[in-house]
């Protein structure tokens, strides 16, 4: 068995480049042009990132803003739920109050009824 082994060479009419002081030149100007969209990419991402954090920072206090009004709003309602309440435990005890005249009013009249009934039947015996 014979082992044959492929050569690494570029082959025929490949010819290795030779490193030249313009080969240099150029690699550092690509080297300088990366580092340059590098920057411009990080002061472009600092600025993003700067614009986002005002814009937060505005939504923050817009809605802070927002809680305290309606925190405010929550309380007014509070308070006036809580005299609603007692305007209507106070009706309640005044029409508790007032059905109780009426019915020792009723309780009156069906008594003074009575007596007038009686009173007629005094009456009408008497005039016979």
């Amino acid at each position: 068995m014979g082992s044959c082994r492929q050569s690494k060479s570029p082959g025929p009419g490949h010819k290795r480049k030779r490193a030249t002081a313009a080969d240099g030149a150029e690699e550092e100007a690509k080297a300088e042009l990366r580092r340059a969209r590098n920057r411009e990419a990080a002061r472009k991402t600092r600025t993003k990132r700067l614009d986002a954090i005002a814009t937060l920072s505005d939504q923050v206090q817009s809605l802070s803003c927002m809680n305290q009004e309606l925190s405010l709003q929550l309380q007014q309602a509070t308070c006036q739920a809580e005299i609603r309440g007692q305007e209507a435990k106070m009706l309640r005890g005044m029409l508790l109050a007032h059905a109780q005249d009426l019915t020792e009013a009723a309780n009156i009249n069906e008594d003074v009824c009575e007596r007038a009934q009686d009173l007629l039947q005094l009456l009408a015996q008497n005039h016979s």
